[in-house]
């Protein structure tokens, strides 16, 4: 049998083209596959920095005012961890490089004032395989969620 009727029956064969295939696509499917599963883990860590942001806010705006270094501190526990009594145990997302902000300020409607509670973070979003989020476009993300609560005087 001459060498290129070996190559021509070679090259008609289709055993294999299969594996071929699937090899070819596995890195598309597995990109897609780590991109579906950051973009969840990004939308839960905003859910929970929401949450937990709301829960702060909902504890200052029954605080008296001007608020105390307890009153911010424990408000801060409470966007870091969900808990108010919690001395440690912040969530893994927030310990890196998490910046939360506590302010009031006053309202003026139809000529009465009312103060607000203001709370708000900047947390990095720190992506399980940072190569592929930035690949795919999610390196850099930083959340910044924000919660404006009214104070309730006693």
């Amino acid at each position: 049998m001459p060498m290129s009727a070996s190559w021509n029956s070679l090259l008609r064969r289709r055993d294999g083209s299969s594996a071929v295939e699937f090899t070819l696509l596995l890195p598309l499917l597995a990109m897609l596959l780590l991109g579906v599963y950051e973009t969840g883990r990004l939308m839960t860590q905003w859910t929970l920095l929401e949450k937990n942001m709301r829960a702060a806010g909902l504890y200052l705006a029954r605080t008296p005012l001007p608020l105390t270094a307890g009153a911010r501190a424990t408000a801060e526990r409470l966007i870091r961890t969900g808990r108010p009594d919690a001395a440690d145990g912040a969530a893994p997302w927030y310990a890196r490089g998490a910046v939360p902000s506590i302010a009031t300020r006053s309202v003026v409607i139809d000529g009465t004032s009312y103060d607000v509670i203001e709370v708000g973070a900047e947390v990095p979003f720190a992506p399980v395989a940072p190569l592929l989020a930035s690949a795919l476009g999610l390196s850099g993300i930083v959340l910044r969620p924000h919660h404006e609560q009214p104070h309730i005087p006693y």
